[in-house]
């Protein structure tokens, strides 16, 4: 997807090998009966977002038809509000289209970035995600008028989708050390368990021990 530090001509000519264009650069993929939405909320020559008539349009006849699992939109900037004073000036304009379009519709998921720190909410009734960022981050541990970036919790999303519910998990990806506890050993054991017999081996707990 196309990002405010992004220039949609060099996104078209070297990253898709076509002539280069100030078009928007989006595209819709069926994923085993899941629809995969990317959006271009990109603004030549601007860091806030917006998404155009002729863009919206697209969407809508995208949208027109249902897919079998439902749709994912993938987008640059979340259309979301951000706690941090005066960063309305970076977000998403004319949300108010956005969701008149995506009304009624089976989009059961936004997924965007841009803010360089997680978080989550809903937009027209569709759950939004948002990614941090594997560059810098934002200290949302320091008061909202003195949050600065840091380099420190780096991380992307992994995005699952079930019949039911959409699971995001950040992944870090931060050199640390990490525990071998579940080794393919282990894995090789608990399968050759029953529900019931992995319930007992690895759910249960200890008897406690009464205190004197």
């Amino acid at each position: 997807m196309a990002g405010n530090h992004d220039e949609r001509p060099e996104l078209h000519r070297d990253l898709l090998d076509h002539e280069p264009t100030e078009e928007p650069v989006i595209g819709s993929w069926d994923l085993d009966g899941l629809r995969l939405i990317a959006l271009d909320t990109s603004v030549p020559g601007w860091h806030h977002g917006d998404l155009d008539d002729a863009q919206l349009a697209w969407l809508a006849d995208q949208l027109a038809s249902p897919a079998p699992l439902g749709t994912i939109l993938t987008m640059h900037h979340p259309p979301l509000p951000s706690h941090l004073p005066l960063f309305d000036i970076l977000e998403l304009r004319h949300q108010d289209r956005l969701a008149a379009t995506i009304a009624g519709t089976d989009v059961r998921g936004i997924l965007a970035g841009h803010l360089h720190y997680s978080t989550h909410g809903m937009f027209a009734g569709v759950e939004v995600s948002v990614a941090a960022a594997t560059c810098y981050t934002m200290d949302l541990a320091r008061p909202a008028t003195r949050v600065n970036g840091m380099d420190a919790g780096q991380s992307f999303h992994l995005v699952h989708v079930y019949d039911d519910t959409i699971t995001h998990s950040v992944v870090p990806v931060v050199e640390a050390e990490t525990a071998d506890y579940f080794d393919d050993a282990w894995h090789e054991r608990m399968s050759d368990l029953g529900p019931q017999e992995r319930l007992e081996a690895f759910s249960r707990k200890p008897p406690r021990t009464p205190r004197g």
